[in-house]
């Protein structure tokens, strides 16, 4: 510990060794997290908004009947990053189908007959992008598609609906599953029950 303070070079060449293993252990995560924030936006800043297109949604395609007035979608973000949403006003499959459409969306995409791809431009120059399935209950349908697609223009932002039966739309569905976050996000969406 003398010899240290008494030559400071050496306490130099340490300092580094550290700095170089940490940065070998850790720097790739950072640079993974880095490119991550570049190039997505941050979806809790936009999960409210998608679930009150998403409800809008169902509502109007007739799967959500209880009324208007007496719903409301919940969200909160956690001290870890954790989002949780829930519905508040509607009957146990209303909910239910509700948090099953929503982790249609923002969970991985398997094999969506729609894609949204959600638009947006950061500090107005990082053009970010990333892809979401349209709910089955919704893409089932190309109106309720259209509609879906209209209202997340509305609620969340600018977007591009695009259908994935043909053969563009195959190639995109490829490239829509490996690019979104959702695939470089562990671990899944998951449905939790709290008693409120």
């Amino acid at each position: 510990d003398y010899r240290l303070h008494k030559d400071p070079i050496q306490l130099v060449r340490m300092l580094w060794i550290i700095g170089f293993l940490g940065i070998l252990f850790f720097g790739w995560r950072l640079i993974k997290v880095a490119g991550i924030l570049i190039r997505f936006r941050d979806i809790s800043k936009d999960i409210r908004s998608i679930a009150e297109a998403l409800l809008v949604s169902l509502m109007r395609i007739g799967s959500i009947r209880s009324g208007s007035s007496g719903l409301e979608v919940c969200t909160e973000v956690d001290a870890h990053g954790g989002i949780y949403c829930h519905l508040k006003g509607a009957n146990t499959f209303e909910k239910s189908l509700f948090i099953k459409s929503l982790k249609e969306i923002i969970g991985r995409i398997e094999n969506p007959r729609y894609i949204i791809v959600r638009k947006h431009r950061a500090l107005r120059i990082i053009s970010q992008k990333d892809f979401h399935s349209v709910p089955d209950i919704i893409g089932r349908n190309k109106t309720f598609a259209n509609g879906f697609a209209w209202l997340w223009k509305k609620y969340v932002g600018k977007c591009r609906l695009v259908f994935t039966r043909s053969v563009e739309g195959r190639h995109f569905l490829l490239k829509a599953r490996i690019n979104s976050l959702s695939a470089r996000l562990e671990p899944d969406p998951e449905q939790v029950k709290v008693w409120r």
